[in-house]
């Protein structure tokens, strides 16, 4: 169990990682607006594991 001097520190930490990082997503999600969709490009790979592992479950 940690202390709670450092769960103080970890909670500023974590803080000023979030308020480094807000402009970066901050401009990505700008950009992400216009982005073109790819999702065709991320389904078909993922629906192919799916079934693979539904497969390798079955066989079990």
């Amino acid at each position: 169990m940690p202390s709670t001097l450092e769960s103080i520190l970890l909670s500023a930490l974590v803080v000023l990682v979030l308020i480094w990082w807000t402009p970066g997503i901050r401009s990505a999600l700008a950009l992400s607006r216009h982005a073109p969709s790819h999702w065709p490009s991320v389904l078909w790979p993922l629906s192919f594991v799916v079934l693979f592992v539904i497969g390798l479950i079955l066989l079990t």
